[in-house]
């Protein structure tokens, strides 16, 4: 695992009076520290947090009540049996800690009482810590496509 929190960290299912401290929290892992800004419209404007029967949004927040982490799964554009994780944003304090894995959980036990029988997700070369988390936990590359702002 890595580092170890000195701090007790919940991770619990989005809610409205958080959305302003999520939004921040993606703008500034995706947008600030990574330089996805084009994303920040998208973040800015929480469509991405549509919460369904099949779809969820999970933050991790520290005992300051900061979100220092997200997950969110989704219905894939593929099928209506294979959820798709999304806006997967971990802060780099608290990475190697297990807030990611803790996310994933959620995530994973989310999908499997939705039905969903695969999850599919997409990164960047921009995420090696992020890529080998997602190898680590059963994930698999099944295309590459290079965008021009890196292989996706």
């Amino acid at each position: 695992m890595g580092k170890v929190l000195d701090e007790e960290v919940v991770v619990k299912e989005y809610s409205p009076e958080y959305g302003d401290k999520t939004v921040e929290h993606l703008i500034n892992v995706a947008g600030v520290e990574h330089g996805f800004r084009e994303w920040d419209n998208h973040f800015i404007s929480k469509e991405f947090l549509k919460i369904s029967d099949k779809e969820q949004f999970w933050i991790a927040v520290n005992s300051k009540d900061e979100v220092i982490g997200a997950m969110g799964l989704m219905e894939s554009e593929f099928s209506e049996n294979i959820a798709k994780l999304h806006s997967v944003y971990v802060d780099k304090n608290y990475r190697s800690t297990g807030v990611a894995n803790r996310l994933l959980d959620k995530a994973m036990n989310f999908a499997r009482e939705c039905g969903y029988y695969k999850i599919v997700l997409h990164t960047s070369n921009a995420f090696p810590a992020g890529i080998k988390f997602y190898e680590k936990n059963g994930f698999t590359v099944s295309k590459t496509i290079d965008t021009g702002f890196g292989i996706w």
